[in-house]
């Protein structure tokens, strides 16, 4: 984790053209390990940050804790104009492989989940590129049950429902439309879907909810396709297909959502600037 963490960031932080002296605040996240200390305090001493860099480490959020950390990076700069916020995402669900547990459970998720790590800055600067307007969570009501671990001792347990699916497209619409109307926006103004896709049969069913076509989500499905899902990592890695293969045009909106244990949904308004 210390390795994979520690590439991503010097990554990022070379693209963005910043130094680690230059990061007011570091946001590390995973659901697939935990490290005390955490991968933070690892990479302060590795890379050269400051000693008085903030910490916000994040764990128990699941597949949901890239996009909620965009959030939180955000509520940040609200606070502290002008300050970079550095989020480092490194999963690695081949940790909590079990290879005596061959519950539908088990076998689906050593499918469908995959290693990876991704980092990205975000910054209280102006700059080209898509701007956090606004960020919200939604809690599905006596859902504890649709997604996490079960520790035992031999390691981890995978737990996922079979229906979150129909869970999420059940209620998408309604989110989304209200989380825009809360913006002041109509869902006819996005051109773009930033979307985690968790399996093919939820972001199908995302799709349909939302009168979306397949054209819409691509960078989504590209990322399933190509690598797996990859938890927290996911919407990092199809923010990037958009920033890289599609960027909106100045002034146009995206929405970005993930979801994760709790069961609870993440929300995101961008504006590309």
């Amino acid at each position: 984790a210390v390795k994979l963490g520690r590439e991503a960031a010097e990554k990022c932080l070379e693209r963005a053209g910043l130094k680690p002296d230059q990061i007011d605040m570091i946001i590390t996240v995973s659901c697939t390990g935990f490290m005390i200390p955490s991968l933070d305090a690892h990479l302060i001493n590795l890379m050269g940050f400051r000693s008085n860099v903030r910490r916000m480490p994040f764990t128990e959020l699941g597949c949901a804790a890239g996009a909620m950390a965009l959030g939180r990076a955000a509520d940040f700069l609200n606070a502290e104009p002008g300050g970079n916020v550095l989020i480092i995402a490194v999963e690695l669900p081949s940790l909590t492989f079990q290879r005596k547990d061959i519950s539908q459970a088990n076998l689906i998720s050593s499918i469908l989940f995959g290693d990876g790590a991704a980092a990205v800055v975000v910054s209280g600067k102006q700059t080209r590129g898509p701007k956090i307007l606004v960020s919200e969570t939604y809690t599905f009501p006596d859902s504890l049950g649709a997604m996490g671990f079960d520790l035992r001792d031999s390691g981890f347990h995978i737990l996922l429902a079979k229906d979150v699916p129909e869970m999420i497209g059940g209620k998408i619409g309604g989110l989304v439309e209200g989380f825009l109307e809360r913006q002041g926006r109509k869902r006819e103004e996005i051109k773009g879907w930033i979307l985690h896709p968790g399996g093919a049969r939820l972001l199908g069913n995302i799709e349909t909810e939302l009168g979306l076509c397949k054209c819409d989500t691509q960078p989504s499905w590209d990322i399933l396709g190509n690598v797996g899902n990859l938890s927290s990592a996911t919407i990092l890695f199809i923010l990037q297909e958009w920033l890289e293969k599609r960027p909106l045009q100045p002034g146009e909106y995206a929405l970005a959502a993930a979801f994760g244990p709790g069961f609870s949904a993440e929300f995101l308004l961008l504006q590309w600037t």
